[in-house]
């Protein structure tokens, strides 16, 4: 088996428990609407399992249109207010 293939074997067995901080709201709602199951809310923080990491949803989420978008929106809405 090539390194590819044991990487994407090891990943499908692994379940990761992120803490995101409430301050990553938008991070936090990006997660939940792609998979990653909400645990709990505690002390200002998200608990959530994945079998995603975090990094990779950083960059995911970092990568996304939605975020272009609402930074946009917020932008936009300084001219209105």
């Amino acid at each position: 088996m090539d390194q590819l293939m044991w990487y994407s074997l090891f990943k499908a067995l692994m379940t990761f428990e992120i803490v995101i901080p409430k301050k990553d709201l938008h991070l936090s709602a990006y997660m939940k609407a792609h998979g990653a199951v909400l645990k709990n809310y505690k002390n200002g923080n998200f608990y959530f399992e994945s079998d995603v990491p975090e990094l990779e949803w950083r960059v995911k989420h970092a990568g996304s249109d939605a975020l272009r978008v609402d930074q946009e929106l917020l932008a936009l809405k300084r001219f209105v207010v």
